[in-house]
């Protein structure tokens, strides 16, 4: 390795916080709700509402429950219930206990060429930048890593993913999730947030290419 970029965590904090919340949702059978929710409930019981499905468990730091609606049912997690569920496997799954090692560049030596492959290493960090007023975690840093050695050739130049299995997409979404920046697909190396923006204006007539030469941009969706 011959630069890099380290990579902190505040893992086991969140972890234990978020497994304490989960565990506090599930320690106890689903009491009656008290009548002193109801403006909480109410709303959920109007015939509009029919044959959609919907759940919600309250309770306190101590672990009882004050309400509980349907909280052993299965259902897609919102964005909150996301972080729970992820902190609780970080505290438990030994399996993700290892430290990312952070975007890095890395010389492999080649058998059968005088010069070595160069491989810019993905950490799942999406905060590597090149753009021109970066000023953190920027990829023109590592370059001058590499140019401090001395290094002025290379046989290739390799992107390397492979701290990710490949899963571009969460199984399970729909259509309309991929609509949007954090739809992208999931990669352990990616550059500005691993979303691109185009300024798409119509051509200077009829049948032209809207985006000039030198603007067009292949993303994988």
């Amino acid at each position: 390795m011959i630069g890099s970029f380290p990579c902190s965590t505040a893992r086991r904090i969140i972890a234990a916080a978020g497994f304490a919340a989960l565990s506090a949702c599930t320690s106890a059978p689903p009491p009656p709700i008290p009548s002193e929710f109801d403006p909480i409930t109410a709303p959920f019981a109007s015939a509009a509402l029919d044959g959609a499905q919907w759940g919600m468990v309250v309770a306190t730091r101590s672990g009882d429950i004050l309400i509980d609606v349907n909280g052993d049912h299965r259902f897609l997690p919102a964005s909150n219930q996301k972080i729970v569920t992820s902190a609780a496997a970080l505290a438990n799954l030994v399996a993700l206990d290892r430290a990312a090692p952070g975007t890095r560049i890395d010389l492999e030596p080649q058998p059968d060429s005088d010069l070595a492959n160069i491989a810019l290493v993905g950490g799942g960090d999406p905060s590597l930048s090149d753009e021109p007023d970066c000023t953190a975690q920027c990829l023109a840093d590592l370059a001058d890593q590499v140019a401090a050695t001395g290094l002025v050739a290379v046989n290739k130049v390799i992107g390397d993913e492979s701290w990710f299995p490949t899963a571009p997409h969460v199984e399970g979404w729909s259509w309309d999730d991929l609509l949007w920046s954090y739809g992208a697909p999931v990669s352990a190396l990616s550059l500005n947030q691993n979303v691109v923006a185009l300024d798409i204006a119509p051509g200077p007539a009829e049948g032209m290419p809207a985006l000039p030469p030198g603007r067009r941009a292949t993303m994988a969706w």
